[in-house]
C-alpha cells in the first residue's frame, strides 16, 4: 500500500453542529458580514442570531470548521438545542 493512500484511509474528519442558545425567530447574519458556506467559521464567531420577546441573543460556533451548510432560514422558529448550522472540522 503506498503512503498516500495510507494517509488518505487515517484523515481525521469530524462532523460538527452549531445549536441553537435559545427559543425564537432565526435571522441568518449576512454572509458578507460573517461568512458563506464553505468558508471558514472560527470559535466565537457569531453565524445567526436568535429574536426572542425582543432579545436578541447571538448563535456562536463553539469550533473552528468549514461552514456545510445552513440548517435553518431567516424568520424560521427554533428552539434551543436545535441544531441551526453544520461544520466540517479537522483533527
Amino acid at each position: 500500500m503506498s503512503l498516500a493512500v495510507e494517509l488518505a484511509e487515517y484523515t481525521e474528519v469530524a462532523e460538527k453542529l452549531i445549536l441553537s442558545p435559545a427559543r425564537g425567530v432565526v435571522r441568518v447574519l449576512d454572509p458578507a458580514v460573517v461568512t458563506a458556506e464553505g468558508e471558514i467559521v472560527e470559535v466565537g464567531q457569531p453565524i445567526a442570531v436568535i429574536i426572542n420577546s425582543g432579545d436578541e441573543i447571538e448563535a456562536c460556533s463553539r469550533f473552528t470548521g468549514f461552514l456545510m451548510e445552513m440548517l435553518v432560514t431567516s424568520g424560521e422558529r427554533v428552539r434551543p438545542g436545535q441544531p441551526i448550522a453544520w461544520l466540517r472540522t479537522f483533527g
